[in-house]
Formats: C-alpha cells, sequence, structure tokens
C-alpha cells in the first residue's frame, strides 16, 4: 500500500510539473507569465504563477520541521483550496480593474519586474519578497502589484493575490 501511494504521489508530481510548465526560476520570469497572462486573459497561463499543492505542501513541511511540529495534510488542502479560490479572483479583478481604466491587456507592452527581498526572508527556508509589474500602455506606465512573491523549491510563485494598482507616478 505503500509503494503504491508512493508512486501516486510521484505520478502527482510529475503531472504537476507538466501541466504547470518551467520553473519560474527568478521573480522577473514569475512577472513575465503574470504580463503574459493579463495580454491574453488567460487564467490557465496564470496558474504558471501560482505554488502548486505539492509547492505549498513542500513548504508548510520544511517550516513545520523547523518547528518541530505535525503537518496536518487537511490543513493543507483546506490552505490550497482557499489559496486558489484567492488567487483566480484576484487575476479577474486585476483585468477588470485595468480596463475600467481604459486598458486594453491585448495592446500592453512590458517594462519590467520590480523586486525587493523582504527583511524577514530567510533563505534556509523560504525567500520572500514585494513585486511589482510595470507595463506600457499609451505612452504611459502602470504598475500590476504582485504582492509579495515567495520561492517554493525553487520556484518563483505569487504568495496571494495580484492588484490593479494604476498609473505609476514618479514617487512610485
Amino acid at each position: 500500500m505503500q509503494l503504491a501511494k508512493f508512486f501516486l504521489l510521484l505520478f502527482y508530481l510529475f503531472f504537476s510539473i507538466q501541466v504547470v510548465g518551467q520553473k519560474n526560476d527568478n521573480p522577473e520570469e514569475l512577472g513575465k507569465i503574470v504580463f503574459e497572462a493579463l495580454v491574453k486573459k488567460d487564467s490557465v497561463l496564470f496558474e504558471k504563477a501560482k505554488a502548486t499543492k505539492s509547492e505549498l505542501s513542500f513548504a508548510f513541511h520544511k517550516m513545520m520541521k523547523k518547528l518541530n511540529k505535525e503537518v496536518d495534510e487537511k490543513e493543507i488542502e483546506k490552505v490550497y483550496s482557499m489559496y486558489s479560490e484567492k488567487i483566480a479572483l484576484s487575476f479577474i479583478e486585476t483585468i477588470k480593474d485595468g480596463e475600467n481604466e481604459g486598458i486594453i491587456w491585448s495592446e500592453i507592452a512590458y517594462s519590467k519586474t520590480v523586486f525587493n527581498e523582504r527583511s524577514d526572508s530567510d533563505p534556509e527556508l523560504i525567500e520572500i519578497g514585494k513585486t511589482h509589474l510595470e507595463i506600457e500602455y499609451n505612452g504611459k506606465t502602470y504598475i500590476v502589484k504582485i504582492g509579495d512573491s515567495i520561492k517554493l523549491n525553487g520556484n518563483w510563485t505569487i504568495e496571494d493575490t495580484i492588484h490593479w494598482n494604476g498609473e505609476k507616478h514618479k514617487d512610485d
């Protein structure tokens, strides 16, 4: 029975990697995935920017081991479900908020991804930082806040949600 569970887990991990595609080796790659998904309004492509269930589980196990605590697999399932719903909704809201300001997503241009590592980032456990995407449209620069991005098992992902932040101002 344990062997069957092991092979099922291997299959799940392999399938997760195949569905999600390449890893986001750095925050800039994460930003480009978010950009491409926004241009195409493609929620399936946007999935590449979020953590997989196996990555989230890996992080939970690593954190709990450091705290000498047990991991509740049902809790991981619950957290992942809430995370997936929340992040999918934020993608839809970001598109709508941009459109409400006149953005035609298929006409935006990538400018850059800005990443600032947080002071509480722990490279031995997880790396985490504030990230935003700068896009160009009709001669103006706009910001999409990716918020906290987090490196889980070598893959940079969105920790929480994305948000439309509107036109960039000189002090941004």
